[in-house]
């Protein structure tokens, strides 16, 4: 290979480099062709010019060339870096290991050529070769960085589920060697060797090293007290503890972190226990002596505070104190004492009001104190600082708004949403209106991109405008929402808050085309498809908008597999500058990643889109399981092994208080009443967060489980009258996989046709039943044409009634919201089922339609063949045409179009020959109602003359839009956005129909 590379000179290799470093890669792909021409065994040339082909779209061919370079054996650092290049663009890393190998195998002895051996290992993500490596770099050359790889990989292998016991003890080993006979030399050295102590829970070992020479590494000399405390936290030495954190607010008084591990370290061992009462080892006397020996030392440190500048830190500390000292007062003392207590707490709050009520961050400072104010003091703090917030007259215009937005929400916090009347919320909303269109003036000479001064107002009108749907149902209130939140966004495009509420608020009223608008706008990418991206998908999910649907789940599934490689590249670049506390931290987030819960959601789900879209074709969906592996790849992302420890990223923070999650709707249906418990700014509870993922846990399982119960089906069709072992091993594989699925559902399968009888004769399946109804129905489906597959056509009854029975709760559950007070508006409204009947007609009836195309197909006789005597017969079908199973599925046949037809009635007469008119003059009605508590009276003030100037004012300034203000057509946008939704059902109805009333049995 060498001898072939140096036949070529530098002056012809350099114009091909040229070219593609210029990325003119038809001259590049010229250029390296004719090299070839004359150099057809040169290595380098074939890794130049697969590196062209792949940047130009063609990896087959890249892949071919890669192939001959490597067979040459190659053992120069340009070829194989290029062919290394090539093969992670391909994602093909395990390939340029293998080079690696063999050139080091050649060259034991070479230092780059180990060291590119070790980052190929990185990027395969083999840990225990990483640390062969390593440990050859560090006996060869004997460098304290080898040693640290070393390690690194070992902490990745106890992290990766290897034998902890035996390695973390020889990381310890190596590292004091090496302290022993040379020292360490940089922090970040010292900082693992720490890490692997703490590992070992030899904390007392660790502060020895820290106080020790070694200590001196640390640069920042309060980076090493925190840590020092933090060890003496872990040895339960509270006193020592004490006294180090001390010193560090000495010198960072506005540390909030350290302040509260003070605060801990002074009570001593100390935790909360239910009911907020908090436990300690000390006497109540004691307890007073140190608190009061805490609030000492915060009063001298906010003494020494320089004049003008803002640190809360200690101020908030105070209030702290005080909340520390109602917990115990809950354990040592009685009610006097306690109510006496939270009155000094509520006067504390107040106090950090008249200091820091104008910043922004008030209201999280003090919300999680709000909570233990008991109800005597709680409305009387809520007025207390609406009136402080109008009396600092000196301060700025903005400070003094920023002071009544804190009091709002601080109100909203206080004020119980139980003894609000709907006609105070009503009036509280139009006052916080009031206030948003005086603050739009003073955002006039912000940036574009710049947040506005009293953004937060119109979130907290939202909030109480939605509580009051939740309370009476009106659609008005949920209109008027929608219009105060695009007026916001009139008014300043890039408040990401407002979109959040818009996208969770159309979504439940299915105009999934408005909320898939303001959902682009967001830009989501990287990191934020793991973490919003559930905002927009369940809505997709509900509907018919499949080119929407595939292009999330395509961009979300392409961020989770180039993150694989991009975490590889991060962790080698960690590597080369020795910060060995980001090499563990980016292979954790890569691993979390790779277990995350929307990531398989994301798999599953595009899995499942294949089979939908194609349900009228069973030939295409006989290759879309091919695909699969026939379901099998998605069976194994939902093995339990991996169930078990999926990660949960989804930031439901940025969720509305009325969709705390995803699967979760407080406005409608039976979390109707828990929503009226629930304070706006409710924290699940631990026992919530656990049921939660237990019901995510089992509904992804179940989506993995359809493909390949599905296929089996398909299978048990053929192999119906098989006397092979293939079609007991597809029966007992069905049945054990639909037994699985029941269990998700917490259903066994020994009780599920009694439970099935049971359910469908009851009312309200909507309200009552746990099982959601299109789980129940494809539940049913699994079950029957199992049953069926194994000549057994006892359940086909229990099919059709449950079919008819969930279509018809389905209807009835339109008709009656289309009859109660607002018939021209509750086609918008939450809860109308309209994404239960696209979730019934997208899958259920679309796997009954391809069981069926397949037993349809089966059934058919074949051509005729003359016997040896002439007289012509029909031989029968692999499947014998048995008039009893016939029967049965024509029987469930015709059901399922009496039902289909049935939905499209709804869907059609309905809703769809509803004018567009008519739902626009009923929502200006609402919207126009004069009586007190009704809705229209927050969008009326916005829409004031001097609010909608300033409004326009402000887009027209940044240029966000060349239209003015217009509610009509948002309202046109929204009726039609429901319209489209509901055409989509409409034509997916007529094709499953069509799909069906062409079969023949």
């Amino acid at each position: 290979m060498s001898a072939a590379k140096a036949a070529i000179a530098e002056r012809r290799l350099r114009p091909l480099r040229d070219a593609i470093d210029t990325r003119n890669y038809k001259q590049a792909l010229k250029l390296a062709t004719a090299l070839l021409a004359k150099h057809p065994d040169s290595a380098y040339v074939l890794a130049l010019k697969a590196l062209v082909l792949e940047r130009t779209g063609k990896p087959d061919e890249a892949v071919t060339l890669c192939t001959q370079a490597k067979e040459t054996k190659p053992v120069d650092d340009l070829t194989l870096s290029t062919l290394q290049l090539v093969y992670s663009k391909l994602k093909l890393p395990d390939q340029a290991t293998l080079c690696y190998e063999y050139a080091c195998s050649v060259m034991p002895n070479n230092l780059e050529m180990l060291m590119a051996l070790f980052k190929c290992y990185v990027r395969e993500y083999v840990y225990i070769k990483q640390q062969q490596t390593a440990m050859k770099l560090y006996r060869l050359v004997g460098e304290e960085r080898f040693l640290l790889w070393a390690v690194c990989s070992i902490l990745m292998q106890v992290g990766n589920g290897g034998g902890g016991n035996k390695l973390i003890p020889l990381a310890e080993a190596l590292l004091k060697k090496r302290i022993d006979s040379h020292g360490l030399h940089e922090l970040e050295a010292l900082m693992l060797y720490i890490s692997v102590l703490q590992r070992e829970e030899k904390y007392e070992a660790a502060l020895e090293v820290i106080s020790g020479k070694l200590g001196e590494l640390f640069s920042i000399q309060n980076d090493k007290l925190r840590l020092q405390g933090e060890l003496f936290m872990r040895l339960h030495r509270y006193d020592e503890a004490a006294d180090v954190f001390q010193e560090v607010l000495k010198t960072s008084s506005d540390d909030w972190a350290v302040f509260t591990s003070y605060l801990d370290a002074s009570l001593g061992r100390c935790q909360q226990i239910s009911g907020g009462e908090l436990a300690v080892e000390l006497e109540e006397h004691e307890v007073d002596q140190r608190l009061e020996k805490v609030l000492k030392l915060v009063s001298e440190l906010q003494a020494c505070i320089p004049v003008g500048e803002l640190r809360r830190g200690l101020f908030l500390a105070v209030v702290e104190v005080e909340k520390r000292r109602l917990l115990l007062k809950k354990k040592f003392g009685d009610e006097n004492q306690i109510r006496e207590q939270s009155a000094v707490l509520a006067d504390s709050i107040r106090s950090f009001f008249n200091r820091f009520g104008f910043l922004l961050s008030f209201a999280s400072d003090v919300s999680e104190h709000l909570q233990y104010v008991d109800g005597i003091h709680r409305d009387q703090l809520s007025k207390d600082l609406h009136e402080a917030s109008s009396q600092f007259q000196n301060e700025s215009l903005v400070k003094q708004l920023r002071r009544k937005i804190s009091a709002f929400q601080i109100d909203e916090q206080l004020v119980v949403k139980a003894t609000s009347t709907n006609t105070d919320l009503v009036l509280r909303a139009t006052k916080i209106a009031n206030l948003y269109v005086e603050s739009l003036e003073l955002s006039a000479d912000l940036d574009a991109q710049e947040s506005m001064h009293g953004e937060e107002l119109l979130i907290l009108a939202t909030n109480l405008l939605v509580e009051l749907f939740r309370r009476t149902q009106n659609m008005g209130f949920l209109v008027e929402a929608i219009l105060v939140l695009e007026f916001g966004l009139y008014a300043r495009r890039y408040s990401s808050q407002y979109k959040l509420l818009l996208i969770d608020l159309y979504t439940l009223i299915s105009a999934v085309d408005r909320a898939v608008d303001w959902y682009r706008t967001l830009d989501v990418k990287y990191i934020l498809v793991e973490t919003i991206s559930h905002l927009i998908l369940p809505g997709l999910l509900g509907s018919t908008q499949w080119a929407d649907l595939q292009g999330l789940l395509k961009d979300g599934i392409k961020f989770y597999d180039n993150h694989q490689s991009e975490s590889a590249d991060l962790t080698i670049l960690a590597y080369n500058h020795s910060t060995y506390s980001k090499v563990i931290e980016f292979v954790e987030f890569k691993e979390r990643l790779e277990r995350s819960h929307q990531r398989l959601v994301f798999r599953s789900e595009a899995a499942i889109l294949s089979l939908k879209e194609h349900a009228n074709s069973l030939e295409e969906v006989e290759l879309a399981l091919a695909e699969l592996d026939f379901g099998r790849k998605p069976l194994d992302w939902g093995k339990e092994e991996n169930l078990d420890v999926l990660s949960y990223n989804e930031d439901l923070q940025s969720r509305p208080w009325w969709s705390p999650a995803p699967d979760e709707c407080l406005l409608v249906g039976p979390l109707r009443e828990a929503g009226a418990e629930r304070n706006w700014h409710y924290v699940n509870s631990e026992e919530e967060r656990k049921r939660r993922e237990n019901r995510w846990r089992n509904s992804v399982k179940r989506r993995c489980l359809i493909p390949r119960i599905l296929s089996l089906l398909l299978s048990s069709v053929k192999n119906r009258n098989s006397s092979l072992q293939s079609g007991s091993d597809v029966a007992d594989e069905l049945q054990k996989l639909i037994e699985s699925y029941l269990l998700t559902l917490g259903l066994r399968a020994d009780a599920f046709e009694a439970w099935l009888k049971e359910t469908t004769s009851s009312e309200n399946l909507f309200e009552t039943c746990n099982v959601k109804p299109v789980d129940l129905m494809t539940s049913s489906l699994f079950w029957t044409l199992y049953q069926l597959s194994c000549k057994d056509s006892k359940s086909v009854p229990l099919l059709v009634k449950t079919m008819s029975y969930v279509v018809e709760e389905c209807s009835k559950l339109v008709y009656r919201d289309l009859v109660e007070g607002q018939p021209e508006l509750k086609v918008l409204a939450p809860g109308t089922g309209l994404p239960t009947i696209s979730g019934l007609i997208s899958e259920c009836f679309a796997w009954l339609s391809l069981c069926l195309q397949s037993w349809s197909k089966q059934m058919q006789p074949t051509a005729s063949k003359k016997k040896k005597k002439g007289s012509a017969s029909v031989e029968p079908n692999s499947v014998s045409v048995d008039s009893h199973l016939s029967t049965s599925l024509e029987s469930i046949r015709s059901a399922a179009v009496s039902s289909l037809e049935k939905l499209q009635n709804v869907v059609d007469d309905t809703l769809l020959k509803r004018s567009d008119q008519l739902e626009l003059d009923g929502c200006h009605a609402l919207l126009s109602n004069s009586m007190s508590g009704s809705p229209g009276a927050v969008i009326k003030v916005l829409q004031l003359s001097r609010g909608l100037e300033n409004a326009t004012k402000l887009a027209a300034r940044t240029a966000q839009t060349q239209h003015p203000w217009q509610a009509d057509n948002l309202l046109r946008n929204m009726i039609l956005s429901q319209h489209d939704a509901l055409s989509g059902v409409k034509n997916l109805c007529t094709l499953r129909l069509n799909s069906l009333e062409s079969l023949k049995f």
